[in-house]
């Protein structure tokens, strides 16, 4: 199944998640994934996460995209009371990113996941993909990287935007051998990229986000 984007909507009296909009998008797409809805959950497959994460991730930069001129301004309506994002923090991880990500990373999903496995000590390989599917992890460890996913994404949007094009046509490419061998598997989902070109991703996610554009 694909994440569907939806109106963010408040968190379900889950103290578990803070009130940044990406993690209430966060949460919106878990409960697709899992099925249900995530009420007396603490934990969910690392593989979700990460899914959700990339849907973030692409989101956001499709967002950055759209409103490069307004970046400061979005990245602090969107910040939660108590916590603002670091511009140069977010600067260093997208610099750090580029630099290391492997050359077969030709999509915003796989451009994500490449690095961020790195990070939680799996290859970004099918047989890393296999193990984040059997992995659960606390809900309330996923916060973190929703909202560093999503703000990261609209670094990459805002500052490059004819890269995040570039990868966003791109899209999971089902010549690759991996990606194929994912999918069959379901330790990933379809794009939701698969069924609009950027264009019309770029309305629905700028609808999305439309309180915090005003």
């Amino acid at each position: 199944m694909s994440i569907i984007l939806a109106k963010i909507v408040s968190v379900e009296s889950n103290s578990s998640f803070s009130v940044t909009p990406f993690c209430q998008i966060a949460y919106s797409s878990l409960k697709q994934l899992t099925g249900g809805g995530l009420a007396g959950r603490e934990y969910v497959r690392l593989s979700g996460m990460l899914q959700v994460c990339a849907f973030l991730y692409e989101t956001a930069a499709v967002l950055g995209r759209a409103r490069r001129e307004d970046l400061i301004k979005i990245l602090a309506a969107l910040s939660s009371s108590g916590q603002e994002y670091n511009l140069w923090e977010l600067r260093w991880a997208l610099k750090s990113r580029l630099e290391n990500t492997s050359r077969q990373c030709r999509s915003l999903y796989t451009f994500y996941l490449d690095g961020t496995m790195e990070t939680l000590n799996l290859d970004f390989t099918v047989r890393g993909m296999k193990q984040a599917h059997s992995e659960l992890r606390a809900l309330g460890e996923g916060q973190p990287y929703f909202d560093a996913a999503g703000a990261e994404g609209l670094i990459l949007g805002s500052s490059f935007p004819d890269l995040t094009q570039k990868l966003y046509n791109k899209r999971f490419d089902s010549r690759n051998r991996m990606v194929r061998e994912m999918k069959a598997h379901g330790v990933i989902s379809p794009e939701e990229s698969e069924q609009s070109n950027i264009n019309e991703r770029e309305r629905q996610v700028l609808h999305l986000f439309e309180e915090y554009l005003a």
